[in-house]
Protein backbone atom coordinates (compact mmCIF):
# COMPACT_ATOMS: atom_id res chain seq x y z
CA UNK A 1 0.00 0.00 0.00
CA UNK A 2 1.11 3.49 -0.69
CA UNK A 3 1.16 5.37 2.34
CA UNK A 4 0.09 9.16 2.59
CA UNK A 5 3.33 10.67 2.86
CA UNK A 6 4.17 9.18 -0.55
CA UNK A 7 1.42 10.45 -2.10
CA UNK A 8 1.79 13.79 -1.21
CA UNK A 9 5.48 13.71 -2.69
CA UNK A 10 4.11 12.65 -5.90
CA UNK A 11 1.51 15.33 -6.25
CA UNK A 12 2.65 19.03 -7.32
CA UNK A 13 2.19 21.78 -5.27
CA UNK A 14 -0.03 24.18 -6.65
CA UNK A 15 2.47 26.99 -6.93
CA UNK A 16 4.53 24.72 -9.09
CA UNK A 17 1.83 24.28 -11.26
CA UNK A 18 1.01 27.22 -11.69
CA UNK A 19 4.46 28.05 -12.59
CA UNK A 20 4.46 26.08 -15.45
CA UNK A 21 1.23 27.04 -17.27
CA UNK A 22 1.44 28.91 -20.59
CA UNK A 23 -0.28 31.81 -20.63
CA UNK A 24 -2.73 32.18 -22.62
CA UNK A 25 -3.34 34.50 -25.42
CA UNK A 26 -6.42 36.92 -25.04
CA UNK A 27 -7.93 38.20 -28.30
CA UNK A 28 -10.33 41.22 -28.31
CA UNK A 29 -13.90 39.70 -29.92
CA UNK A 30 -15.32 42.13 -32.46
CA UNK A 31 -18.39 44.12 -31.42
CA UNK A 32 -21.34 43.07 -33.35
CA UNK A 33 -22.71 45.67 -35.54
CA UNK A 34 -19.65 47.85 -35.54
CA UNK A 35 -18.20 49.25 -39.03
CA UNK A 36 -15.12 47.01 -40.30
CA UNK A 37 -12.15 49.95 -40.27
CA UNK A 38 -10.31 51.26 -43.41
CA UNK A 39 -6.93 51.34 -43.99
CA UNK A 40 -5.23 54.94 -44.22
CA UNK A 41 -4.62 56.54 -47.31
CA UNK A 42 -1.37 57.26 -48.34
CA UNK A 43 -1.29 60.72 -50.50
CA UNK A 44 2.28 60.51 -51.77
CA UNK A 45 0.91 57.35 -53.50
CA UNK A 46 -1.91 58.77 -55.12
CA UNK A 47 0.13 62.00 -56.13
CA UNK A 48 2.32 59.97 -57.95
CA UNK A 49 0.00 57.83 -59.35
CA UNK A 50 -1.48 61.01 -60.87
CA UNK A 51 1.54 62.44 -61.91
CA UNK A 52 2.41 59.17 -63.67
CA UNK A 53 -0.82 59.18 -65.55
CA UNK A 54 0.18 63.22 -66.45
CA UNK A 55 3.19 61.89 -67.99
CA UNK A 56 1.85 58.74 -69.79
CA UNK A 57 -0.91 61.07 -71.33
CA UNK A 58 1.79 63.49 -72.41
CA UNK A 59 4.01 60.77 -73.87
CA UNK A 60 1.12 60.09 -75.95
CA UNK A 61 -0.01 63.20 -77.40
CA UNK A 62 3.50 63.93 -78.38
CA UNK A 63 3.91 60.57 -80.12
CA UNK A 64 0.20 60.95 -81.71
CA UNK A 65 1.96 64.66 -82.73
CA UNK A 66 5.48 63.56 -84.30
CA UNK A 67 3.27 61.30 -86.43
CA UNK A 68 0.54 63.42 -87.87
CA UNK A 69 2.94 66.57 -87.92
CA UNK A 70 5.47 65.05 -90.92
CA UNK A 71 5.39 66.00 -93.86
CA UNK A 72 7.54 65.63 -97.46
CA UNK A 73 10.46 68.73 -97.87
CA UNK A 74 12.99 68.92 -100.76
CA UNK A 75 15.90 67.47 -99.94
CA UNK A 76 19.52 68.18 -101.91
CA UNK A 77 21.03 65.54 -103.01
CA UNK A 78 23.69 66.78 -104.59
CA UNK A 79 25.53 69.78 -104.53
CA UNK A 80 24.83 72.66 -106.45
CA UNK A 81 26.77 75.86 -107.59
CA UNK A 82 25.70 79.45 -107.87
CA UNK A 83 23.97 79.70 -111.26
CA UNK A 84 23.55 75.73 -111.85
CA UNK A 85 20.75 74.42 -113.60
CA UNK A 86 18.59 72.04 -111.22
CA UNK A 87 18.29 68.58 -112.74
CA UNK A 88 16.22 65.52 -111.72
CA UNK A 89 18.69 64.26 -109.52
CA UNK A 90 20.42 67.26 -107.80
CA UNK A 91 16.91 67.22 -105.14
CA UNK A 92 15.02 65.05 -103.91
CA UNK A 93 12.13 65.03 -101.06
CA UNK A 94 12.62 63.63 -97.10
CA UNK A 95 9.85 62.81 -94.62
CA UNK A 96 10.54 65.82 -91.44
CA UNK A 97 8.82 66.95 -88.37
CA UNK A 98 7.83 70.42 -87.64
CA UNK A 99 11.17 72.40 -87.74
CA UNK A 100 10.76 75.46 -86.10
CA UNK A 101 12.05 78.96 -87.60
CA UNK A 102 13.19 77.67 -90.97
CA UNK A 103 11.46 77.85 -94.03
CA UNK A 104 11.64 74.48 -96.42
CA UNK A 105 9.93 73.74 -99.69
CA UNK A 106 7.61 71.76 -99.62
CA UNK A 107 8.18 68.25 -101.59
CA UNK A 108 4.74 68.79 -104.16
CA UNK A 109 7.10 71.86 -105.74
CA UNK A 110 10.21 69.05 -106.50
CA UNK A 111 9.22 68.73 -110.12
CA UNK A 112 8.34 72.61 -110.66
CA UNK A 113 12.15 73.06 -109.52
CA UNK A 114 13.79 71.48 -112.52
CA UNK A 115 15.15 72.96 -115.14
CA UNK A 116 15.57 76.64 -113.18
CA UNK A 117 19.25 77.92 -111.53
CA UNK A 118 20.26 78.23 -107.93
CA UNK A 119 21.08 81.21 -107.01
CA UNK A 120 22.97 80.35 -103.78
CA UNK A 121 25.70 77.32 -103.29
CA UNK A 122 23.94 74.82 -102.04
CA UNK A 123 26.08 71.73 -99.88
CA UNK A 124 24.89 68.38 -99.91
CA UNK A 125 22.68 66.88 -97.61
CA UNK A 126 20.38 69.99 -96.65
CA UNK A 127 17.29 70.94 -96.65
CA UNK A 128 16.42 73.05 -99.77
CA UNK A 129 15.52 76.61 -97.84
CA UNK A 130 12.41 78.84 -99.82
CA UNK A 131 14.12 81.27 -102.03
CA UNK A 132 17.35 80.22 -103.59
CA UNK A 133 16.01 78.36 -106.73
CA UNK A 134 14.96 81.10 -109.79
CA UNK A 135 15.42 84.05 -110.29
CA UNK A 136 17.32 86.75 -107.87
CA UNK A 137 14.96 88.93 -106.18
CA UNK A 138 15.89 92.99 -106.07
CA UNK A 139 16.93 94.65 -103.45
CA UNK A 140 15.24 98.14 -102.34
CA UNK A 141 16.55 100.50 -104.65
CA UNK A 142 17.33 98.29 -107.95
CA UNK A 143 15.24 98.19 -110.78
CA UNK A 144 15.37 95.20 -113.43
CA UNK A 145 16.36 95.99 -116.59
CA UNK A 146 16.84 93.88 -119.89
CA UNK A 147 19.55 93.72 -121.81
CA UNK A 148 19.84 92.31 -125.53
CA UNK A 149 23.65 92.31 -126.32
CA UNK A 150 25.20 91.61 -129.46
CA UNK A 151 28.56 88.69 -129.11
CA UNK A 152 31.57 90.12 -127.86
CA UNK A 153 30.05 92.58 -125.16
CA UNK A 154 28.54 90.13 -122.87
CA UNK A 155 31.05 86.92 -121.40
CA UNK A 156 30.08 83.57 -123.10
CA UNK A 157 30.99 81.93 -119.12
CA UNK A 158 30.94 82.93 -115.92
CA UNK A 159 27.65 85.00 -115.74
CA UNK A 160 24.74 83.20 -113.31
CA UNK A 161 21.83 84.81 -111.57
CA UNK A 162 23.83 86.59 -108.62
CA UNK A 163 26.85 87.55 -110.37
CA UNK A 164 28.37 90.81 -110.02
CA UNK A 165 28.95 92.66 -113.47
CA UNK A 166 29.50 96.04 -114.45
CA UNK A 167 27.08 97.74 -117.25
CA UNK A 168 30.30 100.27 -119.08
CA UNK A 169 28.17 102.36 -121.50
CA UNK A 170 30.21 102.45 -124.81
CA UNK A 171 31.52 105.80 -127.44
CA UNK A 172 28.66 107.17 -130.03
CA UNK A 173 29.51 104.91 -133.19
CA UNK A 174 28.97 108.07 -135.04
CA UNK A 175 32.09 109.82 -133.42
CA UNK A 176 34.00 106.91 -134.26
CA UNK A 177 36.10 107.95 -137.18
CA UNK A 178 38.18 104.77 -138.66
CA UNK A 179 41.46 106.01 -139.80
CA UNK A 180 43.37 103.88 -142.50
CA UNK A 181 47.35 102.96 -141.06
CA UNK A 182 47.86 100.22 -143.54
CA UNK A 183 46.32 98.08 -146.25
CA UNK A 184 45.01 95.54 -143.52
CA UNK A 185 44.24 97.33 -140.43
CA UNK A 186 42.20 99.94 -139.27
CA UNK A 187 42.71 102.28 -136.48
CA UNK A 188 39.86 103.66 -134.47
CA UNK A 189 39.64 107.03 -133.34
CA UNK A 190 37.27 108.26 -130.37
CA UNK A 191 36.79 112.10 -129.96
CA UNK A 192 37.89 113.27 -126.00
CA UNK A 193 34.70 114.65 -125.25
CA UNK A 194 33.22 111.45 -125.85
CA UNK A 195 34.99 109.40 -123.44
CA UNK A 196 33.88 111.82 -120.48
CA UNK A 197 30.23 110.30 -121.13
CA UNK A 198 31.09 106.89 -120.20
CA UNK A 199 30.34 105.54 -116.94
CA UNK A 200 30.50 102.19 -115.85
CA UNK A 201 27.72 101.14 -113.04
CA UNK A 202 27.84 98.08 -111.08
CA UNK A 203 24.76 95.55 -111.51
CA UNK A 204 24.05 91.95 -110.59
CA UNK A 205 23.10 89.35 -112.95
CA UNK A 206 19.08 88.32 -112.22
CA UNK A 207 18.70 85.56 -114.99
CA UNK A 208 21.36 84.11 -116.45
CA UNK A 209 21.75 85.04 -120.38
CA UNK A 210 20.29 82.46 -123.14
CA UNK A 211 21.05 83.28 -126.94
CA UNK A 212 18.48 85.23 -128.89
CA UNK A 213 16.50 84.05 -132.08
CA UNK A 214 18.67 85.66 -134.50
CA UNK A 215 21.68 83.45 -133.13
CA UNK A 216 23.73 86.11 -132.81
CA UNK A 217 22.85 88.20 -129.63
CA UNK A 218 22.24 87.40 -125.98
CA UNK A 219 18.89 88.36 -123.81
CA UNK A 220 20.15 88.52 -120.21
CA UNK A 221 18.29 90.70 -117.47
CA UNK A 222 20.48 92.70 -114.64
CA UNK A 223 19.21 94.58 -111.83
CA UNK A 224 20.74 98.38 -111.55
CA UNK A 225 20.30 101.33 -109.36
CA UNK A 226 17.47 103.11 -110.08
CA UNK A 227 18.96 106.51 -111.05
CA UNK A 228 20.86 104.74 -113.44
CA UNK A 229 18.15 102.45 -115.12
CA UNK A 230 16.65 104.57 -117.61
CA UNK A 231 20.41 106.06 -119.33
CA UNK A 232 21.63 102.05 -119.41
CA UNK A 233 18.06 101.47 -121.05
CA UNK A 234 18.30 104.55 -123.89
CA UNK A 235 22.35 103.29 -124.52
CA UNK A 236 21.58 99.88 -124.57
CA UNK A 237 18.58 100.36 -127.28
CA UNK A 238 21.47 102.26 -129.58
CA UNK A 239 23.62 99.23 -128.64
CA UNK A 240 26.32 101.13 -126.06
CA UNK A 241 25.87 98.94 -123.36
CA UNK A 242 28.84 96.13 -122.72
CA UNK A 243 28.82 93.74 -119.49
CA UNK A 244 31.89 92.94 -118.06
CA UNK A 245 31.97 90.23 -115.82
CA UNK A 246 33.14 91.81 -112.00
CA UNK A 247 36.25 89.38 -110.58
CA UNK A 248 35.98 90.85 -106.94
Amino acid sequence: MVSAEEVLQKSPSPDRRTHHRKPSTVQDAPVPGAAPLRPRRQPKWIVGGALSMLLGALGAAWLWHQATGTHQVVYVAQPLEVGQEITAGDLTTVSVGRIPHVQTVSGDELNALIGQEATVALPEGTLLPAGVIGDVPLDEGESQLGLRLASGRIPTTGLHPGSPVLAVTLPDPALVQPQEESLTTEAVIVADDEWADLTVTEARVITAPVRDEDGISWIVDVAVPDGAAADLARLAATDRVALVLDGE
